[in-house]
């Protein structure tokens, strides 16, 4: 089986993290469980969404010990409704989104593919697509997501998020 590299970025709603609500934890420890690589990142508002982006975007293959050409997954838990999600505060439609994982996209020193998985109210519904495809039309360096993953309907509970 072909191993993964998986970043997840959690933004839980403070009430979530005092009821013991968070998805990160469980699903990195899954992870590595079965072989993959995994880290995770707490966003508390856009600008820090942002910061990781940039983070991520700054992997470079030739320093990985295990699996280089590894496929790298984006998984996102937050907040959200069929316009967009949230980091705190901070609302992104799914235009901006994408504006935020651009660098990602753009970095050639990473020689896997990349993947983006979104766990949240609304994310089936997303247009995230669109956006891709018409940021290539303008600009054609950019990578286009392998695949784009997200929970179907318009609501999700927190453990079926974790399990899906």
């Amino acid at each position: 089986m072909a191993k993964i590299k998986i970043a997840v970025v959690e933004s839980p709603n403070p009430i979530d993290l005092f009821d013991g609500r968070s998805e990160s934890e469980g699903l990195v420890s899954a992870c590595k469980l079965i072989g993959h690589q995994s880290i995770s990142f707490f966003a508390k508002s856009r600008r820090e969404f942002k910061e990781i982006c940039q983070y991520l975007a700054s992997a470079d293959t030739k320093h990985a010990s295990r699996n280089p050409s590894a496929p790298l997954f984006l998984h996102l838990s937050c907040h959200g409704n069929n316009e967009g999600i949230a980091f705190g505060s901070s609302d992104l439609t799914w235009k901006a989104l994408v504006q935020e994982v651009e660098p990602i996209l753009n970095n050639s020193y990473y020689k896997g593919n990349f993947a983006l998985s979104i766990s949240s109210c609304g994310s089936g519904e997303h247009d995230i697509d669109e956006h891709i495809l018409n940021r290539i039309e303008e600009d054609d360096s950019i990578k286009i997501p392998q695949y784009i993953f997200s929970i179907p309907g318009c609501s999700v509970n927190w453990d079926d998020a974790l399990i899906g």
